[in-house]
Order: structure tokens, then sequence, then C-alpha cells
């Protein structure tokens, strides 16, 4: 093996009767340790390279982010399988418990905002899930441990650089080796060296399913895509996916500009291969945003839902939603029209299977009808009037949400009985 590359091998599959999926192996590593600098030549651009931390100690991220800027984009990137392995025969619906139970694989990431983690289970007699939190990276590298990093698309050098400066214990550097991905979680808080106020944010559903991102108001960040601050999601996770959104990019970790400003607004973006209920909550807050109001808004819904008074749950179908949820700080949801007034000078009614949509003051630019599980069933647009109606609209549910957007970009959300 050669120091400073990772290396992904599969273990030797198990001899009888030993189950497939409780097999263990141990492997042994012989060697010298490593010292000094190690270099990784030939490095190209807009690519991924799997490293590994070639000491006998740990190695601390930033150090190493900052002396390999000219040629690595800001965040790392660690797979984890943390999930026990479970027999079918232990969960009593193979057919959804299985799947969530043993394939949670996912990626962990880590840049300087801080790290953003999967979700730390034990699973109960039965199979069902019994979380303890979120597994973060903490930006120590353990020894022998392997991670993801990917080069800028224009590099300023083409040599990735490991040297002893970034080891634990060398100057200024503290910390431990205890953190493995994917075996051990440390409880080890490191002193922020520049000022950072951040809030983690967890997607999740009753039987597993996670997905984690984070936001940071950190110094030297912009509000622009920072290839030093914001991490792109590696979208590992066969379920869910869960991210904010700046420039078209889904970000696992957006890092964003200081002073904090409560009128900041921040798009959240979610996937998911599963139908049904999901909740939304705070995971982690720390600086400024300890003792700030948290809300998210559902433009579908036309919610805003306090985050500090508990976890927000929604429906949805299987599919991809960049546009439905932001995160905000205050409850001022509009700009120059207040949304009580607004919504009282909008009319939706239905009478014999006919939508009617009646805009007071506001011109109507777009109509999106939409059931109870999210999907979308109807929608016109450019409709440039303040009179709209849907005739004969083709729907099994006895309630539907009409939302109504005008050429001013505000909007309001209906329910109807149909």
């Amino acid at each position: 093996m050669l120091a400073g590359i990772g290396y992904i091998i599969r273990g030797p599959e198990p001899t009888p009767p030993n189950p497939p999926s409780l097999a263990e192996f141990d492997a042994f590593f012989i060697g010298v340790p490593n010292n000094g600098e190690i270099p990784l030549i030939g490095i190209i651009a807009d690519r991924s390279y799997l490293l590994g931390n070639p000491y006998p100690s740990a190695l601390d991220a930033d150090t190493f982010l900052e002396a390999n800027s000219g040629v690595l984009d800001g965040t790392l990137y660690f797979w984890t399988h943390i999930t026990p392995m479970n027999l079918a025969a232990n969960i009593p619906n193979p057919g959804l418990g299985w799947a969530y139970t043993y394939s949670l694989n996912d990626y962990a990431a880590y840049n300087p905002v801080g790290g953003v983690g999967i979700n730390d289970v034990t699973f109960l007699p039965g199979g069902s899930p019994a979380p303890n939190g979120s597994a973060k990276p903490t930006g120590k590298i353990a020894s022998g441990q392997g991670f993801f990093a990917s080069s800028k698309t224009a590099i300023s050098a083409s040599t990735i650089i490991f040297n002893n400066s970034m080891r634990v214990g060398v100057g200024g550097i503290t910390g431990d080796n205890s953190q493995f991905f994917r075996t051990k979680n440390t409880k080890e808080k490191t002193a922020n060296a520049i000022e950072k106020h951040r809030i983690w944010l967890n997607l999740k559903n009753t039987k597993g399913a996670f997905k984690q991102t984070l936001v940071g108001y950190i110094t030297d960040a912009t509000n622009e895509y920072d290839s030093r601050f914001d991490g792109e999601s590696f979208d590992a996770n066969e379920f869910v996916d869960f991210y904010s959104v700046n420039q078209d990019k889904n970000l696992v970790i957006q890092g964003r500009k200081l002073p904090f400003d409560e009128n900041d607004e921040v798009p959240l973006g979610f996937r998911t291969t599963i139908d049904g209920a999901f909740t939304i909550n705070i995971d982690q807050v720390d600086g400024t945003l300890t003792n700030q109001a948290v809300f998210i808004e559902d433009k579908l819904t036309n919610t805003l839902f306090d985050l500090r008074s508990g976890n927000y749950t929604f429906n949805t179908v299987a599919g991809t939603f960049n546009d439905r949820f932001i995160l905000r700080y205050t409850n001022k949801t509009l700009g120059n029209t207040d949304l009580e007034t607004l919504e009282n000078q909008v009319l939706v009614s239905n009478k014999n299977k006919q939508i009617k949509v009646n805009s007071a003051v506001e011109t109507i630019d777009k109509v999106t009808v939409y059931d109870l599980l999210g999907r979308q069933i109807f929608k016109k647009e450019k409709i440039n009037s303040n009179e709209f109606s849907i005739p004969n609209l083709v729907s099994s549910q006895q309630i539907v949400l009409v939302k109504v957007t005008f050429q001013n970009g505000n909007s309001v959300t209906k329910k109807v009985i149909y």
C-alpha cells in the first residue's frame, strides 16, 4: 500500500455455518510507521481522490486543507456504515425493516465550517430504531482513516502534501486519535479558532432514514458558492438526501457571511425514495444561534413553524424537492405585503367540482394544485389575471392544496375540500 493513498477492500467471504451478514474479519497491517513529508503527485483538476492518513497519529483536517488549498476543495468525506447488521429473521417487516436497518450507508462530511454526520442509531428488539444523535467528524482524522477529497476545477498545484506539521500533537494542534469512521464517535469538542455561528438540521422518519445538513456563519465566508466553506452532497444515501441550496448546488455544508443577519433566508431541499411522513428538527446550535429564533417555512402548505418548539412533521411522496422549504430566523414571511392581508385578499372556492381563484389586488401568475402528500395534480402558468377557474379537476382527494403565485413573487396556499 502506498502512503497517503486510500483503499477500499472487501473482506473474504465467511465459511459455513457463519451467517454472511454477521461475519467479522480481523485484518493486520504490518510495517514501519510513516514520518515526514509524503507527496502525492499528478493530481488532475475536477477529480475525486480517495486518500488516507499515513501517520501513526491523528491528522488535523483544517491544517491539511489549508496546506492543500491550491489543489483541493475544502470538504472531506468519510464513508460510514454504523448501522448494526441484523438478520432478516429478527425484523418483523423484512420488506421495509431490512432495507432501512442494513443499508443505511452514507458519507459524513467535514470542512472548516464543521462536521456533518449520519444517524448514530441502535436497533431495539424487533428492529425499530432508537436514535442516539448524529456522529459528526471532529476534524481529527484517525491514523489509517480513509477519506475522499475533490480537486478544484482550476488547480494551482498538482501535488497533495502530507507532512508532520499537520499531525495532532505537533505545534499547537490538540486532539486525539479516537475518531475512526466507521466505528467510534468521540464526544470531544475543540475550541474554534475563528468565529462560527452554526445550526445542524436533521431530516428523518420513524423507520430510521436519516440525513443531516449544516449551515454556518463563519469568518471569511460569503453568501456565494465558495469551495473552501461549501461542501456538495455526495448523495450516497439510498433513501434520503437533505441539503441547503445555493447557486443550483446541493450543499451538505454551507458557509455564509458574517455578521449574522436575522433576515437571512436559506433555501433547503431534499430527495427521498420513500412516501410518507418525515420530520425536520434542530440537532445542534452554537454561537449566536444558541439564542436565536429558528423557523422552517413550508412553501407548499404555506406554514411557518418554530423549530425551537419541536419537530416539524410533513408528508411527501418520493422525488426531489428543492423549492419547498426555507430556513428562516424571523417570522416575517413577506416583504412589503403583510401575509394575513394578502391571504384575506385571495378567495379560493369550489362549486360543482370547479375551483375558482379570485385575487382582489395582486395579479395571478401561476396556480398549482397538490394533494396532501405533495403530489402535483394541476399546474397553470402565465395566467396574468385576477381570476382563474379549474373545471373538472381529476382528483380522488377530499382535500387539495391550491397554491396561488402572484407576479410579484409572493404566494398563498389554501386548503379546499374537493
